[in-house]
Formats: C-alpha cells, structure tokens, sequence
C-alpha cells in the first residue's frame, strides 16, 4: 500500500514537473516573440517609412515636370496667339 502511494506520489510529482516545465517554455516563447517581435515591427515600420518617402518624392518630382510641361505648353500657345494678334494688327496696319 505504502508503495502504490509513494509511486502515485511520484508520478503526480512528474506530471507537476512537466507542467511547469511547459509553463515556463510557453512563457519564455511568448516573451521571446514579444520582444523580437516588437523589434521585428519596428524594423518593418522604418522600411515602410523609407519606401513611403521615396515613393512621395517621386510623385513630387512627377507633379513638377507635369506643372513644367503645361507651363511650357501654356506658353507656346500663349506666344502662338500673340504671333497671331500681331499678325492681324500688322494687317490692320497696312490698310
């Protein structure tokens, strides 16, 4: 009797190590992936920032030589009815 007690006892004593064995490894993961994790995050955050940057830039730039190539048409056609103004008024003139 004595003997099944003490071998019960055991083996409750296993099963109580194996839990807090597991206990202790759960934790330490979610630890571990807490704080590589929030490193991992900010590392991804700052890239994304970078890319983020780049990308406007560009746009910026596109919007630039957009406004330049409408200034420049805007111009040319501007010029193109003074050419013509100065036409007729030259034809007025010489009436």
């Amino acid at each position: 009797m004595l003997y099944i007690l003490i071998k019960t006892l055991l083996v409750m004593e296993i099963y109580l190590i194996a839990i807090g064995t597991l206990a202790i490894g759960a934790l330490m993961a979610v630890l571990f992936m807490i704080f590589f994790g929030k490193s991992r995050y900010n590392v991804l955050l700052k890239e994304a920032e970078k890319e983020a940057e780049v990308i406007k830039k560009n746009k910026m730039l596109e919007v630039k030589e957009k406004d330049l190539r409408l200034k420049a048409e805007w111009e040319k056609q501007a010029a193109a009815r003074n050419a013509k103004i100065q036409s007729s008024e030259a034809k007025l003139i010489q009436r």
